[in-house]
């Protein structure tokens, strides 16, 4: 049995070529931790775009500082994705918003400003 070598052109051109199969868009939902604001957007990278959010270099989410990703939802297409972002920023998919997503944050951060636990409620 012949042990197993890096395959051809290497592990970080291996790695690569697999990111690329496995390319999704993502539609997230950024919910305050120090109140009831969120920030509904969509990209193919979650993480770098998080980090960006976590950064600072977003000056939407900028003072929903400290936030969370409350929400993510994996789409095949980027129109696909768009198409999903529309409807959770009109009148309906944000009420969603408040009534499903920001209370499940709010289980997970219950000591937080705007939460239901410190608030009194």
């Amino acid at each position: 049995m012949q042990a197993a070598g890096p395959p051809p052109g290497g592990f970080e051109s291996y790695r690569r070529s697999r990111l690329l199969q496995l390319h999704v868009f993502t539609v997230y939902v950024i919910v305050s931790l120090r109140s009831d604001q969120f920030y509904i957007g969509q990209t193919s990278h979650l993480i770098n775009r998080y980090q960006a959010h976590a950064d600072g270099l977003n000056r939407s989410t900028r003072r929903l500082r400290p936030h969370f990703v409350g929400y993510v939802e994996i789409l095949p297409t980027r129109a696909a994705s768009m198409a999903r972002e529309r409807q959770l920023k009109c009148g309906s998919g944000r009420a969603w918003i408040r009534a499903e997503v920001i209370p499940q944050v709010r289980l997970w951060y219950p000591g937080e400003a705007g939460s239901p636990v410190s608030s009194g409620a």
